[in-house]
C-alpha cells in the first residue's frame, strides 16, 4: 500500500510478491506505475476516498453520546520515532502522533 505517491508507488513494485497488487491510496500519483507492475508481473490499483456526511455525523452523534469511546493518541517526539515504530510494532504503544 504505497501512501506518498511518485517514485515510492514504482519502487513498491519491487517489494511486492509475482501476482500481488500495489495499491495507490494518493490517487492520481502513480506514474509510471503501470508500466514497471506490467513488467513485474504485479496488479496494481487506486483507491479514491470521499468523505460521507450522513456516515460522520452519525459518528459523531455516537461519540457525543458515549456510546462510542475514541481513545487520545500518544504523542512522542519525532526524535523518538524508531523508539515509537519498536513498541509499536510489539504492541505496546496505542496510535501515536509525533510531534515537531
Amino acid at each position: 500500500m504505497d501512501l506518498i505517491g511518485g517514485e515510492f508507488a514504482v519502487r513498491a513494485v519491487s517489494l511486492t510478491k509475482q501476482d500481488g497488487i500495489v495499491v495507490g491510496v494518493p490517487s492520481g500519483q502513480q506514474q509510471g506505475l503501470d508500466e514497471a507492475a506490467t513488467q513485474a508481473g504485479v496488479r496494481w490499483t487506486n483507491v479514491i476516498v470521499e468523505p460521507d456526511h450522513v456516515a460522520l455525523e452519525y459518528v459523531a452523534e455516537l461519540i457525543e453520546n458515549g456510546e462510542l469511546h475514541v481513545p487520545a493518541p500518544a504523542t512522542a517526539p519525532l526524535e523518538d520515532v524508531v523508539e515509537v515504530h519498536r513498541q509499536m510494532d510489539e504492541g505496546h504503544l496505542p496510535k501515536t502522533v509525533l510531534t515537531m
